[in-house]
């Protein structure tokens, strides 16, 4: 009885080993996963020297609203075919934000 108990003691830890393997690869894969995601996803900020001017050069039509549905828009957007628009609210805000940064001594 005694070799049973110990050849089960023995299964239970090898057992209880792999399944700590396994949560650490899991871990790590997770850890991989979320740096990579990060990497991508993260933009690099333009730098902006003291007395620059803003270009403002909108693409395609001025829009108060975009045509379409935002479906639709995605879709061409990932196909590389974008709609030429350029929404009036967004070309607001950074004449806005501009207006409010120091670095900024002109538009053009």
């Amino acid at each position: 009885m005694s070799a049973l108990r110990i050849a089960r003691s023995l299964l239970a830890g090898l057992w209880r080993a792999l399944d700590g393997v396994r949560k650490g690869l899991h871990l790590l894969f997770l850890l991989v996963f979320v740096i990579v995601l990060a990497a991508g996803v993260a933009r690099d900020q333009p730098r902006v020297p003291r007395e620059a001017a803003l270009i403002v050069a909108p693409q395609g039509a001025l829009v108060e609203q975009l045509s379409g549905d935002p479906f639709d828009r995605a879709i061409a957007n990932a196909r590389g075919v974008a709609v030429e628009e350029t929404l009036l609210k967004d070309l607001i805000d950074a004449m806005r934000h501009a207006a409010a940064d120091d670095r900024i001594a002109a538009l053009v």
